[in-house]
């Protein structure tokens, strides 16, 4: 059966038919029909509720259970839920502006997130503290993302360790740590099985920044620690670099320092300091001794300029690189110094100064010989530059360089005895030569040639002598 009708008010029924209506249809009462509807049109609606303050819906009529689909006019919301009243059991609710303002029958808060309740069987909204999330791709889009745990850990786990990475694309990890607390990155290698597996990077109250490891089952002490307020990097244990160079710069106008310390760097004895000023002047520092110790050379390169060593206020011993002068200084004047210089062809000269007096003696105290060596050369015995004795090593001679003026011995310090040969005695008066002879002394007058035989007593047993040759009385 078909009825077709243009407009229909009242109650209509079609039974085991067709109700076909072509135009507008108005029912003022319920419409019941035992088979399918359908709305057909170019832009076919169903309208339900006529303007009214007034709650509309569609049932749901179940044998157990009602749900609705309908417009709360209280409240100008849109409920999905269970039951035939709007305001209760409601699952989803959709507010004027077309947000969701509502999933679930539970009371939700800020920063939850929708969970599966495997025990309850259904979707609750719980704190941001999921104890395990499985999924091959999470995604926000364009949004930021937050997970938070207010007492355990936020833990992201790869599943084939050494082969899966977690990949982060950013320009930035942010680690924000409790009021009053620090912020720290974890790195644990060996799935963090030892204690020996892990490292922390964290950012400590204060500003300062650390790299630690654990040591047993704590963070031992930091081996990095940046202190920006300070400008200090500092760092426990042992550094290896293995890159070219190790740069350390200091910000506008300011020292670069590079400190070592040892023992935990507890105490000022235990730390050196590499100082490096404006104008690449450097200074190192330490409270005690150093040592140089290298298996080959160790050189110090002062381009031309000096090398210096200190007591810490006053300059001792200065090497002069660019005048290859060595001058070392005395520590209660420097004024007085000794020094020695190399000039061309390797002439050396050595002195002493003392700038108010005239006792910068020289003396050489060796365990051993002392060698004059001139290769052929003179010796010279000078005072105050003027040359008084001249060693001629080459011709075997030794004299004064100004005759008549230099004496060998005086009257109250003489030599014990003279070994010589012929003894050549020359005075302004005369000039004579004693020469030994076999049996007899004879002399010889160089001024005139003549030779004389000194007329000599045997007094042998007489008594009558001082000392013989063998130094007997």
């Amino acid at each position: 059966m078909a009825l077709v009708a243009s407009a229909i008010s009242g109650a209509a029924h079609a039974n085991g038919g067709l109700l076909s209506v072509t135009g507008a249809v108005d029912f003022g009462g319920a419409v019941t029909t035992n088979g399918d509807v359908v709305i057909k049109g170019t832009t076919p609606m169903l309208t339900i509720g006529d303007g009214g303050a007034e709650d509309t819906m569609i049932l749901f009529d179940g044998n157990a259970q009602d749900f609705r689909i309908g417009l709360d006019d209280g409240t100008d919301k849109l409920e999905i839920g269970h039951g035939n009243a709007h305001g209760t059991r409601a699952a989803i609710i959709i507010n004027s502006d077309g947000d969701v303002t509502k999933i679930g029958t539970d009371t939700h808060t800020d920063g939850q997130f929708l969970q599966w309740d495997n025990t309850n069987g259904k979707v609750v909204w719980a704190a941001a503290s999921a104890s395990e999330i499985a999924a091959d791709d999470i995604s926000e889009g364009d949004a930021a993302t937050t997970i938070t745990t207010t007492t355990g850990d936020i833990t992201i786990s790869t599943q084939n360790v050494g082969t899966t990475f977690i990949n982060m694309s950013g320009s930035a990890v942010k680690v924000v740590g409790p009021e009053a607390a620090s912020g720290s990155l974890e790195i644990h290698a060996d799935q963090g099985d030892d204690a020996a597996d892990k490292w922390k990077l964290a950012a400590n109250t204060g500003g300062t920044f650390s790299l630690s490891r654990y040591s047993s089952a704590t963070m031992a002490m930091p081996y990095l620690t940046v202190d920006p307020g300070e400008g200090n990097i500092m760092l426990t244990g042992s550094l290896l670099l293995t890159g070219s160079a190790l740069t350390v710069t200091a910000a506008e106008a300011a020292s670069a320092v590079l400190t070592l310390s040892a023992d935990q760097g507890d105490e000022a004895a235990d730390s050196v300091t590499f100082t490096a000023a404006d104008g690449g002047v450097l200074t190192i520092a330490g409270a005690g001794d150093m040592t140089l110790d290298g298996t080959a050379d160790i050189i110090l390169s002062a381009d031309g300029g000096n090398v210096k060593m200190d007591d810490g206020s006053d300059t001792i011993f200065d090497f002069d690189v660019d005048n290859t002068t060595m001058t070392i200084h005395d520590d209660q004047d420097t004024g007085d110094k000794f020094t020695i210089t190399v000039a061309q062809h390797g002439a050396t000269t050595v002195a002493t100064v003392d700038d108010d007096a005239a006792a910068a003696n020289l003396t050489f105290d060796v365990d051993g010989d002392i060698t004059l060596d001139a290769d052929a050369g003179d010796i010279f015995m000078a005072d105050g530059g003027t040359t008084k004795v001249n060693f001629d090593m080459a011709n075997n001679v030794i004299y004064p360089e100004t005759d008549n003026q230099i004496a060998l011995g005086k009257s109250d310090k003489r030599w014990t005895n003279i070994f010589t040969t012929d003894l050549i005695l020359n005075n302004d008066r005369g000039n004579w030569t004693i020469i030994e002879e076999p049996t007899f002394l004879s002399l010889r007058d160089n001024n005139t040639g003549r030779r004389y035989k000194l007329l000599m007593e045997d007094i042998t047993d007489s008594g009558e002598y001082g000392p013989d040759s063998e130094g007997n009385l």
